[in-house]
């Protein structure tokens, strides 16, 4: 028979067994502090296992996720057309834009500041 897993208990244990997040229930799984703490301490590891609301409904853990390994490309589409998300793919990628939404290719801040990552894409 199966334990159940409270938050605090998900919260605290998640840092020390990263197959912890993967036995929660779905609406912990959900949780911005559980998914918060699980990107901080796992990286991309449980990536594909969080469910992608989550990043719908959170910017910040979208911007998390970002930074710890995973692709713009896997995230929902909406972030593609963040520049700030688009940049930060590119930086970490070098293939950020590829993902990126047309209308981006028309704002002169977003080509500008993605010359000053690249200059040879002039």
């Amino acid at each position: 028979m199966s334990q159940t897993i409270d938050k605090a208990t998900a919260l605290e244990k998640i840092p020390r067994d990263y197959s912890t997040y993967s036995k929660l229930s779905a609406e912990l799984k959900l949780d911005v502090d559980v998914v918060r703490i699980t990107l901080q301490k796992t990286g991309s590891y449980c990536i594909g296992q969080i469910p992608m609301v989550v990043f719908e409904n959170d910017r910040s853990l979208a911007f998390l996720a970002l930074s710890k390994g995973f692709s713009l490309d896997k995230l929902p589409a909406i972030y593609k057309s963040d520049k700030e998300m688009v940049l930060m793919d590119y930086k970490k990628r070098y293939y950020g834009p590829i993902h990126a939404n047309m209308d981006l290719w028309n704002d002169k801040d977003f080509l500008d500041q993605l010359l000053v990552l690249n200059p040879s894409l002039e």
